[in-house]
């Protein structure tokens, strides 16, 4: 991002009420290459006027804007092949609110990562440390799962759930994926059809334990977990390590594209389906949902 000289902003937020063809598009290409500031600064100084309304033309140019924006910071993000989870839930969770920011996303779960590193042994085993993170997680900071739909975008949208800390399963256990990552747990995703996907705790490549993050965080042996898998796919000719065959961070953060995708065309609010759509293709992960 370039420097920003504050008169040309002020310039482009008065050419933004310009409806000429090639102003319009002049406009938008100056605004997203400047970037991030260029986008903070309009989306501030739009809501504070007087004339800004639920139909305000030019707000939702700006909110236009800035998705697309934050489509190239996800698509450069996953470019490495290896992206950052808590990054890339920020941005998707920005796609459904522009004005949500990074130092915000991050009050949600960073407290409860500071109380889990206290708690953690690094000498502890496996059983030990998810009983830890469980206790934390579940009962120090209360997290519940609930009805998908029985408290709105907060069971669904990441910054919301980790200030409610409720929602809907899946929702919780990507809550859960982030704050086991941003403490240093080998926790990871495997999916399954009955509820999206569980989450098992690997040692030096090895499936320790599987975890059912829905119901508490509940621990299961790796034979009954194998067994439990195998009942949810009758006929399958897999053998045991390729049922513990872990996903990674792309799949929680498709799982979490597919469930924003759902809530808003539940709330019939076809832009945003549209543009998880894009989100979805960005990431490249086949639907685990259905």
């Amino acid at each position: 991002m370039e420097s920003v000289d504050r008169q040309e902003l002020l310039s482009l937020l008065i050419l933004l009420e310009d409806t000429d063809p090639f102003v319009v598009e002049a406009v938008d290409c100056r605004v997203l290459e400047i970037g991030r500031a260029a986008l903070d600064f309009l989306l501030k100084s739009r809501e504070g006027t007087p004339c800004r309304s639920k139909d305000d033309a030019v707000m939702d140019r700006i909110i236009d804007l800035y998705r697309k924006y934050i489509l190239t910071e996800l698509k450069a993000e996953l470019s490495t092949g290896y992206p950052d989870l808590t990054n890339s839930l920020y941005l998707l969770t920005a796609l459904a609110d522009p004005w949500l920011t990074r130092d915000a996303f991050d009050a949600g779960y960073i407290p409860i990562v500071e109380e889990l590193l206290k708690e953690l042994n690094t000498d502890g085993t496996a059983i030990e440390n998810v009983e830890i993170m469980n206790y934390v997680f579940f009962h120090r900071f209360k997290f519940q799962c609930v009805n998908r739909h029985s408290v709105g975008g907060n069971s669904v949208l990441m910054n919301r759930l980790l200030e409610n800390r409720k929602g809907f399963p899946v929702a919780v256990a990507i809550a859960y994926f982030l704050v086991a990552r941003n403490a240093g747990l080998p926790i990871f995703p495997i999916p399954t059809p009955s509820t999206g996907f569980s989450a098992v705790y690997i040692y030096n490549g090895t499936t320790i334990l599987a975890i059912d993050v829905g119901d508490k965080g509940k621990i299961f042996p790796v034979p009954a977990f194998i067994e439990a898998l195998r009942n949810m796919y009758p006929g399958s000719r897999l053998s045991d390590e390729q049922l513990l065959v872990p996903g990674d961070d792309k799949m929680v953060l498709g799982i979490y594209i597919e469930s924003l995708a759902s809530y808003f065309e539940y709330q019939n609010k076809e832009a945003l389906v549209k543009i998880y759509d894009k989100a979805s293709k960005i990431v490249g992960q086949k639907k685990i949902l259905g």
